[in-house]
């Protein structure tokens, strides 16, 4: 994490500040195989592949639905990464225009960016291996060829998205004339306001094909808006009486 700030005075009368705000955060989720599908995940094994085990009471040449656990072949292997960095800054000047009026400018900017990568196993491509022969899901026998587990592990979903805040206000307030208890003030200002956001979640390979048409998400809103208030010191020390010290009106 990293903080600046910085002030400066450039004349009696004008003064300009800034400060900007950077951190970022890395957290790694380790998953063992059996966590991936949480044992909720099954393939098809026809009496043809070389990995078949015929079970007790079923007919010979059946196709039998086995339910796979990754963790027999892929272990703690899976580390889940989720990225965030987050940075915003904001800068302005204060400025005095005389006769007890001043003036204070201010922009803001800040943008997050989210990337949540989850790491796991391709199960349609799993299902193909099984139907066609290749994978062996009962954990138990010849093992599987590494080449063929690698690219059943090679799979990872993807959310990422960006925030973006921006804005910028003008405010000023002063003295506009004098009554008995004393000066009335008006205060004055604008407000704009701008945010975006913008997302992708994508699944697949790494480095390959998507498994379905990635899904992205942008979006943005534009607020303005402006503010007055007076203040009228109805009752002050300088017109007080026994029973009423004090008494302003605010509008």
């Amino acid at each position: 994490q990293i903080y600046l700030s910085l002030k400066q005075d450039l004349s009696d009368n004008v003064g300009l500040y800034a400060s900007t705000l950077y951190s970022g955060r890395t957290m790694l989720d380790h998953v063992s195989g059996a966590g991936v599908t949480s044992g909720a995940f099954s393939v098809t094994v026809p009496s043809t592949s070389p990995y078949y085990v015929t079970l007790p009471g079923v007919a010979a040449g059946t196709a039998e639905t086995v339910t796979y656990d990754p963790s027999a072949d892929f272990g703690s292997t899976f580390t889940n990464r989720i990225t965030t960095n987050t940075a915003s800054t904001v800068a302005g000047a204060d400025i005095q225009l005389g006769h007890g009026w001043k003036t204070q400018v201010e922009v803001n900017y800040g943008v997050e960016h989210d990337d949540v990568r989850e790491y796991g196993i391709n199960q349609s491509l799993a299902s193909a291996d099984a139907l066609a022969g290749t994978f062996n899901p009962y954990g138990v026998g010849t093992p599987t060829n590494p080449a063929v587990l690698a690219s059943i592990g090679n799979f990872n979903t993807r959310y990422f998205a960006r925030q973006v805040l921006e804005g910028a206000q003008v405010k000023a307030d002063g003295p506009l004339f004098d009554m008995p208890g004393g000066p009335v003030k008006g205060a004055f200002g604008i407000d704009t306001r701008r945010e975006e956001f913008d997302g992708l979640t994508s699944a697949g390979a790494t480095g390959g094909p998507f498994t379905s048409a990635p899904y992205e998400a942008d979006s943005h809103r534009t607020s303005v808006s402006a503010f007055a208030e007076l203040f009228f010191p109805l009752i002050s020390e300088l017109n007080h009486f026994a029973f009423a010290q004090r008494l302003d009106l605010s509008l």
